[in-house]
């Protein structure tokens, strides 16, 4: 199965009150979000994360822990707060069969997903039926988004990964 989420923000504690997160402090955030995953993803499905990993964390090695108990395949699309985790030379890329600021997911030979990050009003061959995945935003409506687009910020997808044809469903609705 493919999987999606964006903003897990691990150990980023002002996240909790900005975005009325549910969660007492960054440790019951950080492990209710990893057990979430590790419920919905199992190892052989791949996760495609659009950026936003962590922020304000105490060291690497915390972040580069919590991304190691997370399940799947997993690929990253850059977000902003993630600039600074790639240019630690201690960050581990291992757990990532890839990463990149921007990805077409092929959903068929003649459709595609575009993943990015931030929002993108008109994205690649929209008007050829291409969807588009993006977080950043959080939980903040984007009722101006065009129809084949969708926010998977973890506040929407109820703090875990949303499956492929979980996203089809909403986006088509």
């Amino acid at each position: 199965m493919v999987f999606f989420i964006s903003d897990l923000h691990f150990y980023h504690f002002n996240i909790i009150k900005s975005c009325s997160r549910p969660f007492r402090d960054e440790i019951e955030m950080n492990e209710k979000l990893i057990e979430n995953f590790n419920s919905t993803v199992s190892e052989n499905d791949e996760v495609y994360i659009l950026g936003d990993l962590a922020y304000r964390y105490p060291d690497i090695q915390s972040v580069n822990s919590c991304i190691a108990r997370l399940s799947g395949i997993k690929h990253l699309v850059v977000g902003n707060h993630d600039i600074e985790l790639l240019k630690d030379p201690l960050f581990d890329r291992s757990p990532f069969r890839w990463i990149k600021n921007y990805y077409e997911f092929p959903l068929t030979a003649k459709k595609k997903i575009v993943l990015f990050h931030y929002p993108i009003f008109d994205w690649d061959n929209r008007y050829r039926g291409y969807y588009h995945l993006y977080g950043h935003v959080h939980y903040q409506a984007m009722e101006a988004m065009p129809a084949g687009s969708f926010n998977v910020s973890v506040e929407n997808i109820d703090y875990r990964p949303i499956s492929l044809d979980e996203v089809l469903e909403k986006i088509r609705k």
